[in-house]
């Protein structure tokens, strides 16, 4: 029982890291992430009480402190969490980004000083809900997502057709072999680039 109990609280902790991060209310998923913590740490104390006081049914206690053991250091670990989100982001929200590209390129949506307002659209496929929108004068342009806020880097889902920024990237990434779990192709014309710390590309100066 307590271990189905710990499964479902897990699953609700999974559910709710995507809602919180589809909103963009990180203030709010880290006080979430701390509680849900402090819960999991005091149930590994009750299983420990447990084991120390009785003998009885020892192998389902142990397993059960073991999960908890295994959720707290998963929940400890916000790097995990944060590429675990950063992969279902892509791939709930990568139709929509489409579609704004589709706009762009079609001139539906006119970039105000490079970057625009996307209001109170829904899904928020950006942080803030705003995008840079790059146009050159070749006529490519590029469209940045930030994806997630961090106090140390803010990294973004980059969208360019333009040929000489796209083999500038994929060379920089091939020459960077410290910073490529920050940088990579995700597949033609997108990229993941981290922030200004994790990445020296200037994506203004094509």
């Amino acid at each position: 029982m307590n271990r189905i109990i710990i499964l479902i609280s897990f699953l609700f902790w999974v559910i709710a890291q995507i809602v919180f991060y589809c909103f963009m209310l990180i203030d709010y998923l880290l006080l979430f992430n701390i509680m849900y913590i402090i819960a999991i740490s005091i149930l590994i104390l009750i299983q420990i009480k447990k084991i120390y006081k009785s003998k009885n049914d020892m192998k389902m206690k142990v397993t059960t402190l073991t999960f908890c053991f295994i959720i707290l250091i998963f929940a400890l670990n916000f790097k995990i969490i944060n590429r675990f989100i950063e992969k279902i982001d892509w791939i709930i929200l990568y139709s929509s980004r489409n579609k704004i590209i589709e706009q762009i390129i079609q001139d539906k949506i006119e970039p105000q000083y490079y970057i625009y307002d996307l209001l109170y659209r829904f899904p928020v496929v950006s942080y803030g809900n705003t995008i840079q929108i790059l146009w050159y004068n070749d006529g490519t342009v590029t469209v940045q997502f930030w994806v997630l806020y961090d106090s140390t880097d803010i990294p973004s889902f980059l969208y360019t057709n333009n040929n000489n920024l796209k083999k500038d990237i994929e060379k920089y990434i091939i020459n960077n072999e410290n910073k490529k779990y920050t940088n990579w192709k995700i597949k033609d014309n997108w990229y993941r680039l981290g922030g200004s710390k994790n990445t020296e590309i200037n994506i203004n100066a094509y």
